[in-house]
Order: structure tokens, then C-alpha cells, then sequence
């Protein structure tokens, strides 16, 4: 999928043609490195970098492609609620 995002770009090269690479296990992830070639976008790789990020997005959400978060539990104590002290020489009145 991340080749065909590439390639369906037009400002991605056909040649030399996309590529990925698998670079590593993580915690929550497989991550992957698109490498891609242009010429329109020499000024402005972040323009470019964008629109693929956008079609990556895309694609996956039509392939029920889910990105992973971390997930945290919460463990909540129960107890006495915190109440504020209050200082006994102060006078009320």
C-alpha cells in the first residue's frame, strides 16, 4: 500500500522507483521508511512529504488499517476525599 500511495503521487519519480523499507519492531508498531524520488518538490520535500502522509492515511482508513497508540491503564484508589484544613485561629465572622 505504501508503494501504491507513492506511485499514485505525481510528483514521485517513477524512476528509480519507490521503495521501503522495514526498519524496526517497536513498542505498539512496525515502522517502515517510504523513500521516494522527485524533482518538483526539490524546494519544498516537506509539501511532498505531506500529501503522501495525507494519502497514507487515507488508504489505510479505507483498509481498516488502524495506527496503534499506547494504551495506559489507570488504577484509581478510593478513600477520604481531600478536603482543604483550616486554620483554627482564623476568626470567622
Amino acid at each position: 500500500m505504501l508503494l501504491q500511495v507513492a506511485l499514485e503521487n505525481e510528483g514521485v519519480l517513477k524512476s528509480p522507483p519507490p521503495d521501503v523499507l522495514f526498519d524496526k519492531f517497536d513498542d505498539s508498531s512496525l515502522n517502515f521508511n517510504l523513500r521516494v524520488w522527485t524533482t518538483c518538490y526539490i524546494q519544498k520535500p516537506g509539501v511532498l512529504k505531506s500529501q503522501i502522509n495525507y494519502a497514507i492515511h487515507k488508504k489505510f482508513k479505507e483498509n481498516n488499517i488502524e495506527i496503534p497508540f499506547p494504551q495506559r491503564d489507570l488504577h484509581l484508589k478510593t478513600g477520604f476525599p481531600l478536603s482543604l484544613k483550616s486554620d483554627v485561629n482564623t476568626p470567622h465572622g
